[in-house]
């Protein structure tokens, strides 16, 4: 059940590079297109980051080792399940602004862009606390830094897209600096995450 889950993960992280290239294609190649679309591009490889070196190391240990195995794989499928739901609005979000960049940010937009990366961190941020009963306070910044910027719906779109993309790659580089420094090693090889 775990795998279908998962793929049904990677088909929402496909479809937000769907919706990037369809506003491209309908807005035409022009440079603020151009530049949304790559801004919304960092952003899916930050969104994949995020999941493969701390949440699929996560996902992939064996519920046996846990005190309750069926509460263990419940809890992974629905953090699979919430981690999709995230990614659906940031699809949205990519298309309207890949199309319009020059958009001036709206409520709605906004709320798209960093409900859904919101939604993708605390869903990350609730599950690696459950399992390794360490607070995740990167992600817990990073999200304090999203409600920030959805609070500032008046800028405009392509500017809500950058500072989205640039909360999640730092999120993203921070976390990736403190496995190595921890683990000295690529941290898909070890078996837990314990984030301090």
């Amino acid at each position: 059940m775990l795998e279908r889950i998962r793929l049904f993960l990677i088909l929402a992280l496909g479809e937000q590079i769907v919706s990037i290239v369809t506003g491209l294609h309908e807005a035409g190649f022009h440079l603020l297109n151009l530049l949304a679309a790559t801004t919304s591009i960092v952003t899916f490889f930050a969104l994949w980051w995020l999941y493969i070196w701390d949440v699929e190391v996560i996902l992939e240990t064996d519920p046996a080792e846990h005190d309750d195995p069926a509460e263990s794989g419940a809890r992974s499928v629905t953090v699979q399940m919430v981690l999709a739901l995230g990614l659906i609005p940031l699809a949205v979000s990519d298309e309207i602004i890949v199309g319009e960049p020059a958009h001036h940010g709206s409520l709605t937009l906004t709320a798209l862009a960093c409900g859904g990366a919101i939604l993708y961190l605390a869903a990350q941020a609730w599950h690696i606390h459950r399992v390794t009963e360490h607070t995740p306070w990167r992600r817990l910044v990073a999200i304090l830094a999203l409600v920030i910027v959805a609070a500032a719906s008046f800028i405009p779109a392509i500017v809500t897209n950058a500072l989205v993309a640039t909360i999640l790659v730092i999120t993203a580089v921070m976390s990736r600096r403190h496995h190595m420094k921890h683990f000295d090693r690529d941290p898909t090889e070890h078996d837990r995450i314990i984030e301090k």
